[in-house]
């Protein structure tokens, strides 16, 4: 699933798929793309499907991390400086460190249900015993 940050600051999902090939090959890679400027060079083949859905873009900037890819784009060519691609690593670790605790938390909230279960069906079990020893 694809998400985009406006410039208002919300997110919205977009739901488009279409001409994901080329971040599957950033996100298996594991090493930032940068395509400073495809209208010179759209070494992943993806302009037409950029110009469709976000008209203007020519530089593009992807960092892999666990779950997929960040991206960062600008309608200037040659946006990115080495630091900013930098941060983008560093936001994609933590990125990747979030959604790591994330399972964590859905793991031990899985674990205190199915102790919760566990307790009523013991419980449940004590009731019967106290009542056939009556």
């Amino acid at each position: 699933m694809t998400y985009i940050l406006s410039r208002d600051g919300e997110v919205a999902q977009t739901g488009r798929l279409e001409g994901i090939e080329p971040l599957t090959s950033v996100w298996r890679q594991k090493k930032p793309a940068y395509r400073p400027d495809l209208n010179k060079d759209d070494s992943h083949g993806e302009f037409a499907v950029v110009k469709q859905y976000y008209a203007g873009i020519c530089c593009v900037l992807d960092v892999s991390f666990e779950r997929g890819t960040l991206a960062i784009n600008s309608h200037r060519p040659h946006a990115f400086s080495d630091a900013d691609i930098r941060s983008l690593e560093q936001l994609a670790q933590v990125l990747d460190e979030a959604f790591r605790r994330i399972g964590d938390i859905r793991a031990r909230e899985q674990y205190y249900i199915d102790l919760e279960h566990e307790i009523a069906d013991r419980q449940r079990a004590q009731e019967e015993l106290n009542i056939a020893l009556l």
